[in-house]
């Protein structure tokens, strides 16, 4: 699976990167592995598409603040800002600020996507019980220290900005306000601790991760569909 130089906004590296078919038999083929195989298969695809839509999203987005740079000095020509808004809209459909706050958006999906392959990768270890799987779990919990941190902000965002949360189950005030911070490599943001969480998620990590599921699938007994 040679993937290097290939463009993670291409299709070609999302068809590439997918996982492949397994299959297991005899009596460890029940129901509930099978489910088990399909839903942790499915959160890592969930976790491809997310980050192929962000790399289109992430190479249009260079191409507008390009234009509209070159807006911005030409503005004194009448039009100029006007004529690139229209563009904009003609281009995605979305008005220019929807179009740049679609950003947030795009690294919600990766954090979700990223934290449904935790949960799944989870349920798989305790369906199978196996101390390499585990060990496999816990260098995937290593690699995206940050992971619960950034999604918990993403999914309790009007709590977050409100500096409100729940500890123990009870109502407290959280330690400070939620902020983004610029980070190309990825998704940094503050914690309710008032620390800073960063979430790297880009060609090398979904690699890795893939690496990892596959090993998982191995060791829990399944097999290439044309390994039969």
């Amino acid at each position: 699976m040679a993937v290097e130089n290939i463009e993670v906004s291409c299709p070609e590296f999302y068809w590439r990167i997918c996982l492949p078919q397994f299959q297991i038999d005899g009596e460890a083929r029940t129901e509930e592995v099978l489910r088990e195989r399909d839903l942790l298969s499915s959160a890592f695809h969930l976790l491809v598409a997310a980050l192929s839509d962000r790399e289109q999203y992430q190479q249009f987005s260079r191409h507008l603040v390009q234009s509209r740079r070159e807006a911005v000095l030409g503005s004194a020509k009448p039009g100029a800002i006007s004529n690139w808004r229209k563009s904009v809209f003609e281009s995605t459909g979305l008005p220019d600020k929807i179009w740049t706050a679609a950003s947030q958006l795009r690294n919600q999906s990766i954090s979700y996507a990223l934290h449904q392959v935790f949960i799944n990768f989870k349920r798989f270890q305790k369906h199978f019980e196996n101390p390499e799987i585990e060990a496999l779990l816990k260098e995937f919990e290593e690699a995206h220290p940050g992971l619960k941190d950034v999604r918990d902000s993403f999914a309790h965002y009007d709590d977050r900005m409100r500096r409100e949360g729940k500890v123990g189950g009870k109502k407290a005030k959280i330690s400070g306000p939620l902020f983004y911070v610029a980070d190309p490599g990825g998704i940094a943001m503050t914690n309710s601790e008032g620390g800073l969480s960063t979430l790297r998620v880009g060609r090398e990590e979904t690699l890795h991760v893939r690496e990892l599921l596959l090993k998982a699938f191995k060791i829990a007994g399944f097999r290439l569909m044309d390994e039969w």
